[in-house]
């Protein structure tokens, strides 16, 4: 299949039947709006921080423990289980987050936050998580709708952002919100079905890997949420598995089973996720890395955040990467937007 099929406007609508592309679009408008919160004044005097959701919720947690990594000085950890660790109490602020408000995992974290007499903020499009929170008198941020959890994920990460600028001022500035969506924007242009694919590079990666089996390495302390959401994108858009890891941890162990693999399969593409904010220590040992295992893989593709803030960085990152899997589900002909073994998956827990 020809690359140029990815500006085939005909093509492209008979393949994403849903239009997806439209989410895309639209994602760089939704993470700097100002919403009013109405918190309680103890909310800021927590201990320690939670988050809890699955798949495209769960993702925005990631996120904000990336950003917050050097900047707030409490422990923050994000939970995508039934159960949450020992030391939640009601010195702990729980932020439980779910697009549909039904989401399982999450409303169990919920009830047992509310055992343990937490300090809750819901997060959801409705469903039963608005249903617990007014019950309990939690506090409530309702989210816009969207196709699917995974492209609602500005619409999900914009209440987690005003909640840092409220609680935590000294951490995020509200200037790296408007400097990542200004990117955003920019990039927009770039990566959109108009733009073509000797000018995007988006369908240029995708036609890039579209036949390998892909690994994708992300750095533990700054790319690690948008390497993980990019691993996820290809899951549930291109409906293939890949691998993840992040550096500094694979090179103790993981690259040993590429670099000497005696049975390597050059078919394999590393997409590494690269940052101005590493270090001198991390980026050496990014870079040696990648040396020691491009002799035993077909493609290294090094894909850099812009952008000053680790915010804007990250969404950059992300940005390019729905927009690869998007792009590199279309060369393999399927629709990006269903999910039917996810569904399976949550009827038949229910049984």
């Amino acid at each position: 299949m020809k690359a140029k099929v990815l500006d085939d406007k005909n093509f492209i609508s008979s393949i994403d039947k849903s239009s997806m592309y439209r989410e895309l679009d639209s994602f760089p408008k939704t993470i700097s709006e100002k919403i009013s919160l109405d918190l309680p004044d103890n909310y800021s005097s927590v201990k320690n921080i939670m988050i809890g959701g699955m798949g495209g919720s769960g993702i925005c947690g990631d996120i904000i423990q990336s950003i917050l990594f050097e900047l707030l000085d409490l422990p923050i950890e994000v939970i995508k289980d039934y159960s949450m660790p020992r030391h939640i109490n009601a010195d702990s602020l729980v932020i439980a987050i779910s697009y549909s408000g039904n989401t399982e995992e999450t409303l169990s974290l919920f009830d047992e936050a509310q055992k343990r007499k937490s300090k809750i903020i819901a997060i959801s499009n409705g469903g039963e998580l608005q249903e617990k929170a007014k019950i309990f008198n939690s506090p409530y941020l309702k989210v816009k709708d969207s196709l699917m959890p995974r492209t609602a994920l500005g619409h999900l990460l914009n209440p987690l952002l005003n909640i840092v600028l409220k609680l935590f001022p000294d951490t995020l500035a509200y200037q790296d919100i408007l400097e990542a969506e200004k990117i955003l924007s920019n990039l927009q242009i770039i990566y959109t079905l108009a733009s073509p694919v000797s000018e995007n590079r988006a369908k240029e990666i995708a036609e890039k890997i579209k036949n390998k089996y892909i690994m994708i390495f992300g750095s533990e302390s700054i790319t690690r949420a948008a390497a993980l959401r990019l691993k996820t994108q290809f899951n549930e858009n291109v409906k293939v598995p890949v691998y993840f890891n992040c550096f500094p941890e694979l090179g103790h162990n993981e690259i040993i089973g590429i670099a000497d693999d005696p049975l390597s399969k050059k078919d394999t593409a590393i997409i590494a996720l690269r940052s101005s904010l590493e270090n001198p220590q991390l980026k050496k040992c990014i870079d040696v890395g990648l040396e020691i295992m491009k002799p035993k893989v077909n493609e290294v593709t090094e894909l850099s955040g812009q952008g000053k803030s680790k915010l804007s960085q990250l969404l950059s990152l992300i940005f390019l990467g729905d927009w690869i899997s998007y792009y590199l589900a279309l060369l393999r002909e399927v629709d990006p937007t269903p999910v039917p073994s996810i569904n399976q998956f949550k009827k038949m827990k229910k049984q």
